[in-house]
């Protein structure tokens, strides 16, 4: 649509919002049927009076070459990028390509699309991938975690050996105190 026909049909707009309420009122239209059975009536009026014949009569509209998904190409887009694995994340949900020999999608950024229907799309470098979706991993607590060990066995409490340093606490050398290492201070 150029910007001289997304002007008229403002003006339209603004035409019918301001004419139009007037007009029902001298009518003596005051409910939806009644406004419905008039509105005919009022639009042939404007039309004969403002109607403009288009410059060039010939049809402009190119038909599509085979068949468009419209679903795909009307679906709800967003970008995000992959991890060194190929995932992305969408929705609060992880989806990998289903298909095997798009798994070289690391760290790239993908067009992710929600289709009507619920289909999850990516498209990366002009390809359409279909996504799958997997099931992330339950994170365990960590205090669960280490609680279920310890219920096991598997924690045993590490002792240091003892000749290990940090038995010896703090040791003075001559001349040199071994707690400053950052300014050595000479006593």
């Amino acid at each position: 649509m150029t910007p001289e026909a997304k002007g008229r049909v403002e003006r339209l707009w603004n035409t019918m919002q301001d004419r139009l309420p007037g007009e029902l009122r001298l009518l003596g239209v005051s409910d939806i049927t009644a406004a419905n059975e008039v509105l005919p009536k009022l639009i042939a009026r404007h039309n004969r009076k403002f109607a403009v014949n288009p410059a060039e009569g010939e049809d402009v509209y190119v038909k599509p070459e085979g068949k468009v998904d419209l679903d795909f190409l009307f679906a709800r887009r967003e970008s995000r990028r992959t991890d060194h694995g190929g995932m992305i994340s969408y929705g609060g949900r992880r989806y990998v390509p289903a298909a095997d020999d798009c798994l070289g999608m690391a760290k790239t950024t993908v067009e992710v699309r929600e289709t009507s229907t619920g289909r999850i799309w990516g498209v990366s470098k002009g390809r359409r991938i279909e996504m799958k979706e997997v099931e992330s991993q339950k994170r365990v607590n960590s205090d669960e975690a280490s609680a279920k060990k310890r219920k096991s066995g598997l924690v045993k409490a590490h002792k240091p050996a003892p000749d290990h340093p940090w038995r010896h606490g703090v040791v003075k050398r001559q001349g040199y105190h071994s707690t400053c290492r950052d300014k050595r201070t000479f006593a």
